[in-house]
Protein backbone atom coordinates (compact mmCIF):
# COMPACT_ATOMS: atom_id res chain seq x y z
CA UNK A 1 0.00 0.00 0.00
CA UNK A 2 2.52 2.45 1.21
CA UNK A 3 4.68 1.71 -2.37
CA UNK A 4 1.62 1.84 -4.27
CA UNK A 5 0.93 5.75 -2.46
CA UNK A 6 4.85 6.97 -2.76
CA UNK A 7 4.58 5.97 -6.90
CA UNK A 8 1.21 7.85 -7.18
CA UNK A 9 2.80 10.92 -5.15
CA UNK A 10 6.14 10.51 -6.90
CA UNK A 11 4.26 10.29 -10.44
CA UNK A 12 1.71 13.38 -9.61
CA UNK A 13 3.83 15.90 -7.19
CA UNK A 14 6.06 16.83 -9.99
CA UNK A 15 2.91 17.60 -12.19
CA UNK A 16 0.95 20.15 -10.07
CA UNK A 17 4.13 21.44 -8.84
CA UNK A 18 5.25 22.10 -12.58
CA UNK A 19 2.15 23.55 -13.43
CA UNK A 20 1.73 25.49 -9.97
CA UNK A 21 4.82 26.07 -8.53
CA UNK A 22 3.32 28.06 -5.80
CA UNK A 23 2.14 24.89 -4.15
CA UNK A 24 -1.56 25.24 -6.15
CA UNK A 25 -1.93 28.85 -6.18
CA UNK A 26 -0.47 30.31 -9.27
CA UNK A 27 -1.42 33.97 -8.27
CA UNK A 28 0.64 34.33 -4.88
CA UNK A 29 -1.13 37.11 -2.70
CA UNK A 30 0.97 39.96 -0.46
CA UNK A 31 1.99 39.06 2.90
CA UNK A 32 4.02 41.65 5.07
CA UNK A 33 4.82 43.54 2.72
CA UNK A 34 6.73 41.03 0.36
CA UNK A 35 5.40 38.71 -2.14
CA UNK A 36 4.96 35.04 -0.52
CA UNK A 37 3.42 31.59 -2.43
CA UNK A 38 0.42 32.33 -0.15
CA UNK A 39 -2.30 30.44 -1.29
CA UNK A 40 -5.96 31.56 -1.57
CA UNK A 41 -8.95 29.56 -0.32
CA UNK A 42 -9.39 27.54 -3.63
CA UNK A 43 -6.60 25.23 -3.23
CA UNK A 44 -7.82 21.96 -4.41
CA UNK A 45 -7.82 19.24 -1.43
CA UNK A 46 -5.85 16.68 -3.57
CA UNK A 47 -3.42 19.07 -3.72
CA UNK A 48 -2.69 19.54 -0.17
CA UNK A 49 -3.25 16.08 0.54
CA UNK A 50 -0.51 15.32 -2.16
CA UNK A 51 1.79 17.26 -0.20
CA UNK A 52 0.94 16.17 2.87
CA UNK A 53 1.79 12.25 1.64
CA UNK A 54 5.06 13.37 -0.05
CA UNK A 55 6.08 15.49 2.74
CA UNK A 56 4.96 12.89 5.54
CA UNK A 57 6.77 9.99 3.91
CA UNK A 58 9.66 12.12 3.34
CA UNK A 59 9.67 12.67 7.03
CA UNK A 60 9.22 9.20 8.24
CA UNK A 61 5.58 10.16 9.83
CA UNK A 62 2.09 8.76 9.47
CA UNK A 63 0.51 10.44 6.30
CA UNK A 64 -3.01 10.10 7.88
CA UNK A 65 -1.95 11.72 11.72
CA UNK A 66 0.01 14.46 9.38
CA UNK A 67 -3.62 14.99 7.37
CA UNK A 68 -5.73 14.90 10.54
CA UNK A 69 -3.84 17.67 12.30
CA UNK A 70 -3.54 19.42 9.09
CA UNK A 71 -7.23 18.97 9.09
CA UNK A 72 -8.62 19.67 12.95
CA UNK A 73 -6.23 22.91 12.71
CA UNK A 74 -7.27 24.29 9.75
CA UNK A 75 -10.61 23.10 8.74
CA UNK A 76 -13.74 25.98 8.21
CA UNK A 77 -17.38 25.38 7.04
CA UNK A 78 -17.55 23.07 4.06
CA UNK A 79 -13.81 23.66 3.58
CA UNK A 80 -11.52 20.29 4.27
CA UNK A 81 -7.90 22.25 4.53
CA UNK A 82 -8.15 26.21 5.11
CA UNK A 83 -4.82 27.46 2.97
CA UNK A 84 -4.36 31.02 4.29
CA UNK A 85 -3.03 33.14 7.33
CA UNK A 86 -5.58 33.22 10.53
CA UNK A 87 -4.03 35.23 12.91
CA UNK A 88 -1.19 34.87 13.62
CA UNK A 89 -1.34 31.68 12.19
CA UNK A 90 -0.12 29.88 8.73
CA UNK A 91 -2.66 27.01 7.88
CA UNK A 92 -2.98 24.18 7.00
CA UNK A 93 -0.80 23.31 9.71
CA UNK A 94 -1.56 26.05 11.93
CA UNK A 95 2.04 27.11 12.73
CA UNK A 96 2.43 30.29 14.54
CA UNK A 97 3.93 32.84 12.54
CA UNK A 98 6.83 32.89 15.47
CA UNK A 99 8.59 30.03 13.06
CA UNK A 100 8.71 32.41 10.36
CA UNK A 101 10.33 35.35 12.17
CA UNK A 102 12.42 33.54 14.66
CA UNK A 103 13.42 30.36 13.21
CA UNK A 104 13.34 31.34 9.47
CA UNK A 105 11.06 28.12 8.76
CA UNK A 106 9.46 28.88 5.56
CA UNK A 107 5.95 28.57 7.16
CA UNK A 108 4.42 30.94 4.97
CA UNK A 109 4.43 28.37 1.91
CA UNK A 110 2.19 26.08 1.65
CA UNK A 111 5.24 23.20 0.69
CA UNK A 112 6.82 24.51 3.93
CA UNK A 113 4.16 24.78 6.04
CA UNK A 114 3.18 21.21 5.66
CA UNK A 115 7.47 19.97 5.87
CA UNK A 116 7.34 21.81 9.26
CA UNK A 117 4.17 20.67 10.25
CA UNK A 118 4.98 16.56 9.01
CA UNK A 119 8.41 17.16 10.80
CA UNK A 120 6.88 17.55 14.30
CA UNK A 121 4.82 14.26 13.96
CA UNK A 122 7.97 12.29 12.54
CA UNK A 123 8.28 8.82 14.02
CA UNK A 124 4.82 8.51 15.75
CA UNK A 125 3.39 5.36 15.19
CA UNK A 126 0.80 5.00 17.51
CA UNK A 127 -2.38 7.40 18.60
CA UNK A 128 -1.29 7.18 22.13
CA UNK A 129 2.30 9.09 20.90
CA UNK A 130 0.45 10.89 18.60
CA UNK A 131 -1.62 12.21 21.73
CA UNK A 132 1.63 13.06 23.79
CA UNK A 133 2.65 15.22 20.81
CA UNK A 134 -0.66 17.19 20.15
CA UNK A 135 -0.14 18.04 23.89
CA UNK A 136 2.79 20.00 23.06
CA UNK A 137 2.23 20.84 20.00
CA UNK A 138 -1.09 22.44 20.39
CA UNK A 139 -1.19 24.40 23.38
CA UNK A 140 -4.94 24.34 23.87
CA UNK A 141 -5.54 20.72 23.80
CA UNK A 142 -8.73 19.05 25.08
CA UNK A 143 -10.18 16.03 25.27
CA UNK A 144 -12.65 17.46 22.25
CA UNK A 145 -9.89 18.15 20.21
CA UNK A 146 -8.38 15.04 20.86
CA UNK A 147 -11.92 13.14 19.68
CA UNK A 148 -11.82 15.32 16.65
CA UNK A 149 -8.31 14.34 15.96
CA UNK A 150 -8.99 10.32 16.56
CA UNK A 151 -11.83 10.70 13.97
CA UNK A 152 -10.04 12.62 11.86
CA UNK A 153 -7.37 9.71 11.37
CA UNK A 154 -9.45 6.89 11.13
CA UNK A 155 -11.04 9.12 8.17
CA UNK A 156 -7.67 9.31 6.82
CA UNK A 157 -6.55 5.66 7.21
CA UNK A 158 -8.99 4.58 5.15
CA UNK A 159 -9.15 7.15 2.56
CA UNK A 160 -5.12 6.49 2.27
CA UNK A 161 -5.64 2.46 2.23
CA UNK A 162 -7.85 2.46 -0.75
Amino acid sequence: MIRTLTLTVALWLPLLLTLCPSGGNCQPSRNHGRRTALYHPMVNPIVVKALICAYAIKNHAKPAYVAAVANIESRIGGLEFRTWKTGRYYQPMGIHEGFLKERGWPVDTLDGNIDAGSRAFAGIDTLEALKRRLKKYNCSFNSGYWGEVKKAVAKYEREFRG
